[in-house]
C-alpha cells in the first residue's frame, strides 16, 4: 500500500463531503492530527480506519485502499439521519441499506418527501 496515494483518496473522500479535518475526525471517532497524517502519507491506515470510512461514507475500500473502481458502493450510498428527517449527498440515491450518522454538511440537501 501506497501511503501518500490512500492518503489523496481520504483527502479526497473529505473533500466530497466538504468537510474540515476535524470534522472528519470526529465523524469516524478518530484524534484530528492521525487524519491529518493519513492524508499526508506520513502515517499508515489501520484497517479499523478504513473500515470506519467504507461503513460511515459508504465508500468502495478497492477504492480507498488500492485507487481501484468506482469511489462509491452502488448498494451502500451515503445517507444521513438528522432528528427524524433523511438527508442525502447531491447527485446520489438514497441506499438501500441502513442510513449513517454523520452530520449535515455543505453540499448536502433534504430528500425530497
Amino acid at each position: 500500500m501506497n501511503n501518500k496515494q490512500i492518503g489523496k483518496r481520504f483527502r479526497k473522500l473529505r473533500e466530497y463531503f466538504a468537510l474540515s479535518i476535524e470534522e472528519m475526525a470526529q465523524t469516524v471517532q478518530e484524534d484530528p492530527d492521525t487524519i491529518r497524517n493519513i492524508e499526508e502519507g506520513k502515517q499508515s491506515c489501520s484497517v479499523e480506519i478504513l473500515c470506519k470510512y467504507a461503513e460511515h461514507f459508504g465508500v468502495s475500500l478497492n477504492w480507498l485502499v488500492l485507487g481501484v473502481g468506482p469511489m462509491f458502493l452502488r448498494s451502500c450510498k451515503p445517507m444521513v439521519a438528522v432528528g427524524d428527517g433523511v438527508i442525502q449527498v447531491d447527485g446520489i440515491d438514497p441506499p438501500t441499506t441502513k442510513a449513517v450518522g454523520f452530520p449535515l454538511q455543505r453540499g448536502m440537501t433534504r430528500r425530497p418527501a
